[in-house]
């Protein structure tokens, strides 16, 4: 698999950083592959209603009804449990100014995701990106 046709899913409560978010993941990505959730507990519901399908989440961390750090760890809580069913995914944490960036860090790299601070350049997205999507391979290689 080639990272244009990987499906991605992108959570932020904030429309207008979401929709920047989808364009610039657009260039990496084919956009029919982009589904996206305006808060944690929808991302949390669609990735359950299509187990499988998404090789990269990426969500803004401070967002109602679920935080992002909360997000990743039921995921990996379910890739843990019921591995045949909710494949390991590449995650991405993205926070702004009032979250402690440094604790972000360590949590995410528990949860064996990656963590992109608020203002990104494109660049740093893509990277971020090609990094969860590596994850991804490695962890399907090992199941």
């Amino acid at each position: 698999m080639e990272i244009k046709d990987i499906s991605v899913l992108v959570a932020d409560d904030d429309h207008q950083v979401l929709k920047m978010t989808v364009r610039t993941m657009g260039y990496l990505v084919s956009p029919a592959n982009i589904t996206t959730a305006t808060d944690g507990e929808e991302a949390l519901q669609t990735y359950l209603r299509n187990p499988g399908k998404f090789q990269v989440v990426a969500s803004d961390n401070t967002m109602p009804r679920r935080k992002g750090v909360d997000l990743f760890a039921e995921l990996n809580q379910l890739e843990m449990s019921e591995p045949v069913i909710y494949k390991p995914c590449g995650k991405i944490l993205i926070s702004g100014d009032n979250d402690p960036y440094s604790k972000l860090i360590g949590v995410m790299k528990a949860l064996g995701g990656h963590h992109l601070a608020k203002p990104y350049l494109q660049e740093e997205l893509f990277a971020a990106a090609r990094a969860a999507f590596a994850d991804y391979e490695a962890r399907i290689k090992l199941a």
